[in-house]
C-alpha cells in the first residue's frame, strides 16, 4: 500500500502493472509517503532513473526482490528501508541517492552477498541491521558513517573480517557480533570512542583489548571468548557483564572492582568452580549451568552478596537481590526436616553475620529434574507460587531500629531439591 497525508493507494497484489506502480509514487510533492508492500512478488522495483520520488519510507519485508533497483535513484526524503527477511535479496542498492536516509533493515536476507561502496560512506545512517545475512563475507574496506549508532552483525557467519573504522564513527554505540570466522578486531576499533554496548559473541579472537580507549565507556558488554583474561578494573561504567559459554575455572578477579555492576551472567560456564567476589551494587547474578560449582563456595558467595546487599540497599521497594544459581544440593544454611506427617518442610538458619532487619522477603523456587521424579510436580507449582515472609526473631538487643527492607529473590533451581 502506498499511503500520504489523507490518501491510501492501495495496489492489487493480482493486478499490477508497473506502470500503475510508477503513477502511484509519483505523486505530488507536498505528500510524504510510506510504500509498504510485504510479500511483493516483484524482483525489482521499476523506478525512473530521473524520476524524484517523496518515499519517507518504503517497507518490502518478506518480499522476492532480488536487487532493488538500478543505478542511482532520488528518494531525497527516504527515511526508513526494510528489506528484511528477502531470502532472494543479493545485493544492496545504490543508496547516494538517499542521503537522508536512517535506517535500513537487511535481517535474514541470506542470500546477500554484496554490499554497495555508497553504505560504507553514508553520512545520515542510524542504524544498520545485517543480522543473520550469512552469505554476508565483507563490509568493504572501511566504514565511514558519521551518524551510526548501532551495527548488528549478529550470526554474519561468513564474515571473515571487520573493516577499518573512520575516526568520524564517534557515535557508534552499540556494536553486536556473533561472526565466528572473525578473528581480531581492527586496530582502527579506537575510534569508536563512543562504545556503550558490546556483543563479540563466540568471535574467536586471539584477545580482546579492552584496554582500548574506546572500552572505558562501556555500560554493557557480552563476550563467549574461550579463556578472556582480560583486566575489566577501568570499566568504571560497566553494569551489565554476560560471560556465557565460557570454559574458565575462576571468573575475571577484577569482576569486584566494577562499581556500578548491577548484573552478572555466568550461565553455562560448565568448568567454572568458584563463584567470583561479587561488588556490593549486583542485584542479580545468573548461573545456571554451572555444573562444576563447588557447593561450600557457593553457600559462601549467597552469604557474603545478601549481607553486601542488606548494607548498600535504598529504601525502594523495586531495589531487590535476585540469583538463580544451579545445583544439586540445597545450600548450607538450609535445614531441611521431615515432619510427622510426613510434609516436607524447610528451616532456615541464616549465616551470622547476615544483618539485621525488621522484615524480609524471601522467593524460594526448586526446579526439579522430571526425569527423576524428585517431587510431585503439582507441589512444585505450588511452592513456586509461594511467598514466604520471615521475621527475623533473634536480632541482638543493640541493633539500630530497622530502616530498610531487605528483599532477597533466589531461585534455586537444583536437579535433586527437598
Amino acid at each position: 500500500m502506498v499511503s500520504g497525508k489523507g490518501h491510501d493507494l492501495p495496489i492489487c497484489p493480482h493486478t499490477y502493472a508497473s506502470t500503475d506502480l510508477l503513477h502511484a509514487l509519483s505523486v505530488d510533492a507536498s505528500m510524504a509517503l510510506v510504500f509498504r508492500w510485504r510479500n511483493c512478488p516483484m524482483e525489482k522495483l521499476p523506478f525512473a532513473d530521473h524520476q524524484h520520488y517523496e518515499l519517507v519510507e518504503i517497507d518490502l519485508s518478506e518480499s522476492k526482490i532480488v536487487q532493488l533497483w538500478d543505478g542511482k535513484k532520488f528518494l531525497n526524503k527516504l527515511e526508513h528501508l526494510n528489506l528484511s527477511c528477502c531470502p532472494r535479496l543479493k545485493q544492496t542498492p545504490d543508496l547516494s541517492g538517499a542521503p537522508n536516509l536512517k535506517t535500513l533493515d537487511l535481517e535474514c536476507c541470506r542470500k546477500l552477498s554484496y554490499i554497495h561502496p555508497s553504505l560504507a560512506h553514508h553520512e545520515s545512517l542510524i542504524e544498520l541491521n545485517l543480522r543473520e545475512c550469512r552469505s554476508l563475507e565483507t563490509l568493504g574496506d572501511k566504514l565511514e558513517m558519521s551518524s551510526l549508532k548501532k551495527l548488528d552483525l549478529f550470526l554474519c557467519e561468513s564474515l571473515r573480517r571487520l573493516p577499518e573504522f573512520g575516526e568520524c564513527m564517534k557515535q557508534l554505540s552499540i556494536l553486536t557480533m556473533l561472526a565466528f570466522g572473525i578473528l581480531k578486531l581492527p586496530k582502527t576499533i579506537v575510534n569508536l570512542v563512543g562504545l556503550s554496548e558490546v556483543d563479540f559473541g563466540h568471535c574467536k579472537f586471539t584477545g580482546v583489548p579492552l584496554s582500548y580507549g574506546c572500552f572505558v565507556g562501556l555500560k554493557k558488554l557480552k563476550s563467549e571468548e574461550p579463556t578472556p583474561h582480560y583486566d575489566l578494573a577501568h570499566l568504571a561504567l560497566l553494569t551489565d557483564l554476560n560471560l556465557l559459554s565460557n570454559n574458565f575455572l575462576i571468573v575475571p578477579i577484577s569482576i569486584h572492582q566494577l562499581p556500578r555492576l548491577a548484573r552478572l551472567q555466568l550461565i553455562r560456564c560448565f568448568k567454572l568452580e568458584v563463584l567470583p567476589k561479587l561488588p556490593s551494587s549486583l542485584r542479580e547474578l545468573h548461573a545456571l549451568g554451572c555444573n562444576s560449582l563447588d557447593a561450600s563456595n557457593v553457600n559462601d558467595a549467597i552469604s557474603k552478596a545478601c549481607c553486601a546487599f542488606a548494607e548498600s540497599s535504598t529504601q525502594d521497594p523495586q531495589d531487590i537481590l535476585q540469583m538463580w544459581i544451579g545445583g544439586n544440593e540445597i545450600p548450607a544454611w538450609f535445614d531441611h526436616q521431615e515432619q510427622d506427617n510426613g510434609v516436607s518442610s524447610v528451616s532456615i538458619s541464616f549465616p551470622h553475620n547476615f544483618p539485621s532487619t525488621e522484615t524480609m522477603a524471601l522467593a524460594l523456587r526448586c526446579d526439579v529434574n522430571p526425569e527423576r521424579n524428585v517431587l510431585d510436580a503439582n507441589a512444585v507449582c505450588e511452592a513456586e507460587m509461594q511467598l514466604l515472609r520471615v521475621v527475623v526473631a533473634d536480632a541482638p538487643a543493640h541493633a539500630p531500629p530497622p530502616l530498610l527492607t531487605c528483599l532477597l529473590l533466589f531461585c534455586l533451581a537444583y536437579a535433586t531439591a527437598l
